[in-house]
């Protein structure tokens, strides 16, 4: 894969996709030339990047911790949730259910910082598959939240 710097962001994708796809090759050859890329520039951004892809690759969630730390530090607020989902995962399925709880409330709550609807749904959804969801009293001001009624706030809609 002979990527340009410029495109170097779509590195976590493809390795995402490939496993997805069981195409490890692609996933290896992507994750080398993320971390090649990375330790030429010298960017944080890359070598969160190169960190995460590794870690996807293979099975580490220490690697994502790790990633998410990078991303924090060089100011990508989604690619730091994004990571701590994935460990997440990872954490959950090697039976660390409590870990993957909050690191999902971490990230859960960089998203609704972000906007970030969809990707709050998508995560939710992965890691319910796994056994892993919010409380209630976190459902219960996520509804809140929706329906627009925050602290503070008594939540009776006025009639035009």
């Amino acid at each position: 894969m002979g990527w340009p710097h410029s495109s170097s962001f779509l590195a976590v994708d493809v390795v995402r996709l490939a496993l997805a796809c069981g195409e490890t090759a692609t996933a290896r050859q992507a994750t080398d030339r993320i971390e090649a890329i990375a330790r030429t520039s010298g960017a944080p951004h890359h070598r969160a990047d190169a960190l995460r892809c590794r870690g996807l690759l293979a099975g580490r969630p220490e690697l994502l911790l790790e990633a998410a730390q990078r991303y924090e530090e060089a100011i990508r607020p989604l690619g730091m949730a994004q990571s701590s989902c994935e460990a997440a995962e990872l954490l959950a399925r090697a039976g660390r259910p409590d870990q993957a709880r909050d690191l999902l409330r971490q990230a859960m709550d960089r998203y609704r910082q972000l906007g970030a609807a969809w990707d709050i749904r998508r995560d939710e959804a992965r890691l319910r598959a796994v056994g892993i969801r919010r409380s209630r009293a976190e459902l219960a001001a996520a509804y809140a939240r929706r329906q627009g009624r925050g602290p503070g706030r008594s939540g009776t809609r006025r009639s035009p």
